[in-house]
């Protein structure tokens, strides 16, 4: 996944668990981003996505794999690379059999300075 991701299929096995919106994030402090799938996670990009007229993509990290045994995953963000502070949401998209699947939550966590 080189570029960003703004035409996909919405998933029915993969889902963000949070943050799940109305948080508070804070830049440069660390935040757990919780994934859930039936299988093990792999080739997974995640984005914030800021709210606007024409929304706001940054890529957090791109093409992971992660392993559980529970059914759910976790990554450790930094809340970095993101410079306008404002309304996101976390969105991960992953491809299989060439078609990109997506999900993200509804509500909007806020990140400030």
């Amino acid at each position: 996944m080189d570029q960003i991701i703004k035409s996909y299929t919405r998933s029915s096995s993969l889902k963000v668990i949070s943050p799940n919106g109305g948080e508070k994030l804070k830049m440069g402090q660390p935040y757990d981003i919780k994934l859930m799938d039936i299988r093990d996670i792999s080739n997974v990009s995640i984005f914030a996505v800021q709210q606007a007229y024409e929304p706001l993509y940054t890529k957090i990290v791109e093409n992971i794999s992660i392993r559980s045994t529970d059914g759910v995953f976790t990554y450790r963000w930094d809340v970095k690379n993101i410079t306008i502070p404002g309304s996101y949401v976390i969105q991960v998209c992953k491809t299989e059999a060439g078609v990109t699947i997506c999900d993200s939550r509804d509500n909007y966590s806020t990140i400030t300075n």
